[in-house]
């Protein structure tokens, strides 16, 4: 564990700004949202013009429920300032982006030392993925800052605060990346289970007990007005069975796992069940897709195999190489393997699961290639894993370094005798 200095954390916030804007500035259509409206800048709209929280894509039709507010009501309130403008949030997503790369670099300086944390922060700005996403009015960039700095606060005790305040932070940080990735709210549970079994934290309990509440305090407005709206308990959205729905289907099993849009609009009884409410249509949906699941649970095991292959490849994940170029496919091929094969090498050396604190980090791994491939193929949702894979990239990297400069120094040492 070695502090980094002040000077590198602004050094790298900077540059990792510098390069976000740039790009912004030059390389992306700033005129228009584009294909991004139902991520959640159509909730932000309406709640501009006094429409209420409100959503339609696809079959499901001025939902009340359809997105959490994380990154809708982020939105809304930069438009609320500053007026509409499709620039403005970019910048806002290219400075959190700029944090995560800091927060990266300070989760390595602590897990490991000042090297690692140094590189990782430097391949954190320079990631081209982590970049592109700024240029998008999506959630990743928002996501990928919550889950860095929820991690960060989980990871490093503070030196002269209580162990157990650092965890109101976390629960801030955790509480609203539930509240804009759904997705990750067992990755909280999981991380509560880990905080119990770790040996060295020296307030489990305590520990616990402010998580869990801080996370339960920043979702229960979201709740509360689910439950007034729909008179029935919501605690994420009301997407989350049309997108499993229509990732796991027949057409979806034989597509090698592609998510089918549209799919649900095809099917003979959906127009029977759309007067259904808006959270019992989503239930349904969700137990539509369970039922093809095990109908042809062999083709979904092949489908799931296939997704987590996706998930982990080294080219640039789906939804990000419409627009690259060939030279550029291969330099992030290139970048990719050569993170991965750091990272194992480390794996193979450090055992990092060893390790009480990193328990946090390696459960992000975990539980992203677990749930992932359970929704899509299409995977922009692996940005939140990227800063700690180049995390784990960086300590692998050096464990080599040490590892064979060890080697070098046993040998002139049998030499010496």
């Amino acid at each position: 564990m070695a502090p980094l200095s002040r000077r590198f954390v602004v050094w790298v916030f900077a540059l990792a700004l510098a390069l976000r804007v740039l790009y912004i500035s030059v390389a992306v259509d700033n005129s228009t949202i584009g294909s991004w409206l139902d991520a959640g800048p159509d909730i932000s709209l309406h709640l501009l013009r006094g429409q209420g929280y409100v959503s339609s894509w696809d079959i499901c039709q001025n939902f009340r429920s359809f997105r959490t507010p994380g990154w809708p009501l982020t939105l809304w309130a930069i438009w609320s300032v500053f007026g509409y403008s499709v620039l403005v949030p970019k910048l806002f997503l290219a400075a959190l982006s700029a944090l995560s790369c800091v927060f990266v670099a300070l989760l390595g300086a602590h897990l490991f030392d000042a090297r690692v944390g140094r590189l990782a922060g430097l391949l954190a700005a320079f990631c081209t993925t982590l970049i592109r996403w700024t240029g998008t009015l999506g959630m990743e960039t928002l996501a990928v800052f919550c889950i860095t700095l929820g991690v960060y606060w989980v990871c490093v005790p503070p030196a002269r605060l209580p162990a157990s305040w650092r965890f109101v932070p976390a629960g801030l940080a955790l509480g609203l990346l539930c509240l804009t990735r759904p997705l990750w709210m067992a990755y909280v549970a999981l991380v509560v289970l880990a905080l119990l079994l770790n040996r060295r934290e020296r307030e489990p309990r305590t520990a616990v007990g402010v998580l869990a509440a801080t996370v339960f305090l920043v979702m229960l407005p979201w709740v509360a007005r689910n439950a007034l709206v729909h008179h029935r308990l919501v605690v994420a959205s009301t997407d989350g069975g049309l997108a499993f729905m229509e990732a796991n289907n027949p057409r979806s099993f034989r597509q090698h796992g592609d998510w089918i849009p549209g799919y649900a609009a095809s099917l003979p009884d959906v127009r029977r069940r759309l007067p259904l409410s808006e959270a019992g249509f989503n239930e349904w949906m969700m137990r539509k897709g369970i039922d093809y699941i095990r109908a042809e649970p062999l083709l979904f095991a092949q489908v799931y195999v296939l997704r987590l292959g996706y998930l982990w490849k080294p080219s640039p994940p789906a939804q990000q190489t419409v627009d690259l170029s060939r030279k550029h496919l291969l330099w992030m091929t290139v970048w990719w393997s050569a993170c991965y094969t750091f990272m194992l090498a480390g794996f193979v050396l450090k055992r990092p699961w060893k390790d009480e604190w990193q328990w946090p980090v390696l459960l992000v791994l975990l539980w992203a290639s677990l749930a992932i491939p359970l929704f899509s193929n299409q995977l922009r949702y692996r940005a939140p894993l990227e800063p700690f894979t180049l995390l784990y990239g960086a300590a692998g990297w050096f464990a080599l370094v040490d590892w064979r400069r060890n080697r070098l120094q046993a040998s002139n040492e049998r030499r010496r005798k």
